[in-house]
């Protein structure tokens, strides 16, 4: 589609919108007006560099994934029906929003956004049971996870320039962990209190030295430490199954048999 500027002002009523893959739209007008629409959808239009929805106040799903000159989003910091929000692969965001919607929250997608340096906003998102920060290469500090204490699933994959998890010692809702790639990644804290982990991915973490706290975990099933080049010493756990070669398949807890890239 070549359209660069799409106007929505006479559509009041509207309450789905989706642009999706119009990658020469620039601007879309008349946002304001749409009072009532509850989807918008504008992924992969990756020309549109500024987007403003701070008037519609019952938007509950919103996609803007793959939006590569994205940098920044008006109103997510005022919309409180907010369920869904994917902004994954918006490759020119760096701060993280603000997001006034934790108490709605159940998703959201914020992997790949390489440039993506600040996520202390995810604070506010407590209520949160599955945290996925995948690709984001530029992360250097987890928000404060102390306060989510039901915290099922966390998945960080590829933070390159991640430092410090300390704070998975306070997760004790655990059950998965998956921080494949965090190649600056030295020390894990003692994990001794994660009684219910029951898979825990360390996969290529190269300068990872030592693993704490292991041998407590009556419910640890699986281990992952392929590719832990400075891993001092293999834990020796007789319940679990530890991996150390590539290729091999997980049994997920939730979605069974899975490998991973």
């Amino acid at each position: 589609m070549s359209m660069e500027r799409l106007d929505l002002s006479t559509l009041k009523l509207l309450r789905k919108a989706s642009v999706r893959k119009c990658k020469n739209l620039v601007e879309i007008r008349g946002l304001d007006s749409l009072v009532y629409l509850e989807r918008l959808d504008i992924s992969e239009c990756t020309s549109i560099k500024r987007l403003d929805i701070a008037k519609l106040k019952f938007l509950r799903y919103f996609w803007a994934s793959k939006c590569k000159n994205l940098s920044k989003v008006q109103g997510l910091d005022v919309l409180e029906c907010l369920e869904w929000v994917d902004i994954s692969g918006c490759t020119s965001i760096e701060i993280l929003p603000d997001l006034s919607c934790y108490n709605t929250l159940k998703f959201l997608n914020i992997n790949h956004c390489e440039k993506l340096r600040d996520i202390l906003a995810l604070e506010k998102f407590s209520s949160c049971q599955w945290l996925c920060i995948d690709g984001c290469k530029s992360i250097e500090k987890l928000p404060n996870l102390s306060k989510f204490e039901g915290l099922i699933e966390l998945i960080v994959k590829d933070c390159h320039e991640l430092l410090d998890m300390s704070e998975l010692k306070e997760l004790r809702s655990l059950e998965f962990i998956d921080m494949s790639r965090c190649k600056s990644i030295e020390h894990l804290p003692d994990l001794s209190m994660c009684k219910n982990l029951k898979c825990l991915v360390v996969r290529d973490c190269e300068k990872l030295m030592e693993l704490t706290g292991l041998r407590d975990l009556h419910s640890l099933w699986q281990v992952d430490i392929s590719g832990c080049k400075s891993l001092k010493k293999i834990p020796e756990l007789p319940g679990a199954h530890i991996m150390q070669n590539y290729g091999e398949p997980m049994l997920h807890p939730l979605y069974g048999t899975i490998t991973f890239s």
